[in-house]
């Protein structure tokens, strides 16, 4: 999935791809802004975390 919002008129929405896999997989999203790289490499870094907890080594 490359693609996990659609803007609309100031607002971020989740796309349906987005939410289905949310009711799939039980979590909530929480967008960051694109021009805030800072926040976005922070998200990044949770994403890394939490994929090396829950994922098997190798």
């Amino acid at each position: 999935m490359r693609v996990a919002v659609v803007l609309a008129e100031k607002t971020k929405l989740p796309t349906i791809t987005l939410q289905r896999l949310s009711i799939s997989y039980r979590f909530s999203w929480r967008f960051c802004n694109a021009r805030a790289d800072w926040k976005k490499g922070n998200m990044e870094r949770s994403v890394d975390y939490i994929k090396g907890k829950t994922s098997p080594p190798g």
